[in-house]
């Protein structure tokens, strides 16, 4: 979902001087001329290419450059890594990546639960429809969460908002009730009659 299409950057020999016709190859001028002109294109797809590269992120360097992030953050109308206390830059990029896969949301349930799951594969959440303007998602911690994530999480930050409906967002902290489910085998976070609550 965040992987940028790497930029094919050209050569004059290998793109462009094989299709030079016959007699106007052996011009030395014009084939100058023509190399200073496709090189002005070819420098255009380099920094292209290596401004795709900056902004890429998936890659582990921009961790590394407070500047490009809170650029990012900046067109995405995000306070500056610096205005949230106690947030480490891989949290900051977490919250550019949620609203980017906010903006691309196609307005389902499923479609909100999928960009929760590729945004924390680690945990699980759980969808309740009430089907009265009102949902209910609950992320259930399967392995250790820091209490920034857990805000972060509780604001809304990486989980779309319907219009006119209202996002109650927890963290579980107790079993939760599932129908029709007792998930002998499966995750002890979510439980049926007797041992989870509503």
């Amino acid at each position: 979902m965040f992987k940028i299409k790497d930029i094919q950057v050209g050569t004059f020999e290998n793109d462009y001087q094989d299709n030079i016709q016959l007699q106007f190859n052996s011009d030395d001028k014009f084939t100058a001329l023509l190399k200073y002109l496709s090189q002005l294109g070819i420098d255009y797809q380099q920094t292209l290419a290596n401004l795709c590269k900056l902004y890429d992120l998936s890659n582990a360097d921009l961790l590394n450059n407070q500047y490009v992030l809170n650029s990012i953050g900046y067109a995405l109308n995000l306070p500056p890594l610096s205005a949230f206390s106690n947030i480490t830059p891989e949290q900051y990029l977490l919250v550019i990546k949620g609203q980017l896969a906010k903006n691309q949301w196609d307005g389902t349930n499923k479609g909100m639960i999928d960009i929760l799951n590729s945004l924390f594969p680690q945990f699980q959440f759980v969808l309740q429809d009430t089907g009265t303007m009102q949902i209910k998602i609950s992320l259930i911690p399967l392995v250790t969460i820091d209490d920034v994530t857990k805000d972060l999480f509780k604001s809304g930050y990486f989980t779309p908002k319907p219009i006119g409906v209202n996002v109650k967002l927890e963290v579980a902290d107790k079993i939760l009730f599932s129908w029709d489910n007792n998930y002998v085998a499966g995750p002890p976070q979510l439980g049926a009659w007797d041992n989870s609550a509503w």
